[in-house]
């Protein structure tokens, strides 16, 4: 496995802190940004950080913003979000999109990546309870090795793979190390 990078992740209505999230990266504090894309910033967050040269990944929106591919209700919606999002990656130039496969069905959100038609998707692993007790799709290895089963990459989230490790009262190491079978 490759080195493990650290990242920090900013909300794109986190401008303020962009500036030092630069100064983060030449100190090599930081490997690279993960930029969570908040409906409505993307032409403030392009103007930004566009011509930056830290590398960045774009998170999408998630369901703190009511994006939820799992849920057939919010089809259109997600699409429709999902359009900002391709925006924001593709002014900035950075192809590489993080997804939550949020909750619901699971086959309602392999359908929903497929539908964004966007190549470049990496899938993170959830928890297995959201906020609200909801829960989750995407906490096993399993579920994961759906997505990428379908072309899709994977963002491994540690904090997320603890909480479900615990919740199903697996042993922390055995389940980190079936994720990392999936070579994310």
């Amino acid at each position: 496995m490759d080195k493990i990078k650290c990242g920090l992740k900013l909300w794109s209505s986190n401008e303020e802190l962009f500036d030092q999230a630069k100064e983060l990266f030449k100190k090599k504090e930081i490997d690279f940004i993960e930029v969570y894309v908040v409906p409505g910033s993307t032409n403030r967050v392009i103007a930004k950080l566009k011509g930056s040269n830290i590398p960045m990944v774009i998170h999408a929106t998630h369901s703190s913003h009511n994006f939820n591919p799992g849920s057939k209700d919010k089809f259109e919606y997600n699409l429709k979000l999902f359009v900002e999002i391709k925006k924001v990656a593709s002014e900035l130039n950075f192809p590489k999109i993080i997804i939550h496969p949020e909750q619901g069905d699971i086959q309602q959100s392999l359908a929903c990546f497929d539908k964004l038609d966007y190549p470049n998707i990496l899938v993170e692993n959830m928890p297995k309870k959201g906020l609200q007790g909801e829960e989750l799709i995407g906490y096993t290895p399993q579920e994961i090795k759906l997505f990428l089963d379908k072309g899709y990459g994977f963002c491994f989230d540690i904090g997320h793979a603890i909480k479900a490790a615990y919740s199903l009262k697996k042993d922390l190491k055995q389940f980190i190390k079936e994720f990392f079978k999936l070579k994310p």
